[in-house]
Parts: C-alpha cells; structure tokens; sequence
C-alpha cells in the first residue's frame, strides 16, 4: 500500500487490509481504530489542536512507515496530512499496537532461534 492510497483512505467506512512487513497475517486498519463510533465521535478540542502533543509527528512517521511496508519514507506534508486526519490519539493508539505487534514478533523470533 502507498502513502497516498493510505492518506486518500476512508478506513472509518470500509474495511482496509494492508500486509505488515514481518507479518504473515493480514493487518486490519480499522480494528486498531477501536470502533468507527468512537473515532467518528471523536473530537479534540480547539485548545489541544493549537497545542501539538510531543512525539505526534515521530508516532505518525513510524505508523505511516509501517503501514506502507517501510517502501519510502513519508514526506514532512504526508506526516503533517496524516497528523490532521487522525488526530493525535488515534495515532498514538496506532503507535503502541505496532510496538507492541513487533515486541511479539521479535519474541518469537528469539524463540524460534533458540529452540
């Protein structure tokens, strides 16, 4: 999947299958969104959008360079486009499943070389 098919995505609506670099099973965008009420309900206000919380920009970088399958590095204005779309708890939320999935892989990686 390219950046822009992700950006140009309306994952709330339909179902987006994008296979993860190291990962066999398919990844499904909008599981890691919780559920489509929520997101669409979601809304942060004018204060915390003026104020940009810290590591936004490097969570949607590694989200983005996961989700593309690390083809190309996004640009400052696909990072700053997806920033806004999302909104920063979707992102972060996004950010700690993928560390978490790749924490797994890593284990059992490391078991599978020790056994």
């Amino acid at each position: 999947m390219h950046i822009d098919e992700l950006l140009s995505a309306e994952p709330f609506r339909r179902e987006k299958v994008v296979r993860l670099e190291g990962f066999k099973a398919p990844f499904v965008l909008h599981e890691l969104l919780a559920n489509e009420q929520w997101a669409i309900n979601r809304q942060e206000s004018e204060a915390s959008k003026a104020k940009k919380p810290v590591g936004n920009e490097f969570y949607a970088r590694y989200v983005l360079m996961s989700l593309t399958g690390y083809e190309v590095e996004p640009t400052d204005e696909e990072v700053s486009k997806f920033c806004s779309k999302f909104g920063h708890s979707v992102i972060e939320s996004l950010y700690l499943k993928l560390i978490d999935w790749s924490d797994v892989a890593e284990k059992a990686k490391d078991a599978r070389k020790n056994s």
